[in-house]
């Protein structure tokens, strides 16, 4: 029986197929947030190309993205496993990316474009002011924290740490349609990015990394309070 490691598909550098593997990739990783599959479950290709719709090649491409990040585990003649994910797995897979993203916006201070980073910055200003009347808010939001922590990505010069941020891509996707803005995730990292942002105009390097270092702890601890129930909060997510 074929590997799925070695079935990778060899144009998966066609932004049709990198995008189908990566909306696979999101929804593989929001249902084992959700319990669909548990620690020990083997993941058959062809089941879950059929119910996703798919054919199996974006599917295996998915699994190993998923086994690169330690959510799921490839064996040989067995395919893929779901590996045990909890809070602690939770946590580990923030502080990699508390490292590198700290790192990436050290580096990337000084080298950002002002007019992007105020333009940026304006508009979360406007995401404050609109949380409770804007019907498309959480998009909105989600859409200027993805762009911010890319665009410092971009610009840390730093082509491997970019990579290693970019292993992390869907998961971080999945992490915030699951979380929503339930307990106020959403809403809280605004005005964190905002601190970000303003550390990064000043130019001063130490205080953007803190500031980044501080934003995704603070993000972590209230995704687990989302996805694993730890604490009370005024809208719990029904997983």
């Amino acid at each position: 029986m074929e590997s799925i490691a070695t079935t990778v598909a060899t144009d998966e550098a066609l932004p049709a197929r990198r995008g189908l593997r990566r909306d696979v990739a999101e929804r593989l990783i929001v249902a084992i947030f959700q319990g669909a599959h548990r620690e020990g479950d083997r993941l058959v290709v062809q089941k879950l190309a059929e119910g996703l719709g798919v054919s199996p090649t974006p599917v295996r491409e998915a699994l190993v993205q998923l086994a690169g990040i330690g959510l799921v585990k490839l064996l040989p003649h067995r395919g893929a496993v779901c590996r045990q994910f909890g809070p602690r797995q939770l946590r580990e897979m923030y502080q990699i990316r508390c490292v590198l993203e700290a790192e990436a916006t050290r580096n990337a201070c000084g080298r950002l474009p002002e007019q992007a980073l105020r333009e940026l910055r304006r508009e979360m200003i406007r995401l404050g002011d609109t949380v409770e009347t804007d019907p498309q808010w959480f998009d909105r939001a989600m859409a200027a924290d993805v762009e911010l922590h890319e665009l410092i990505t971009r610009h840390c010069e730093n082509d491997r740490l970019a990579d290693e941020i970019g292993r992390y891509d869907d998961l971080m996707q999945a992490i915030r349609r699951v979380a929503d803005n339930f307990c106020n995730v959403q809403l809280r990292a605004l005005n964190e990015h905002i601190e970000i942002i303003d550390a990064l105009l000043s130019k001063d390097r130490e205080a953007a990394a803190l500031r980044m270092s501080e934003h995704i702890d603070s993000t972590a601890s209230g995704v687990e309070k989302v996805i694993f129930g730890e604490a009370e909060c005024p809208q719990r997510k029904q997983l």
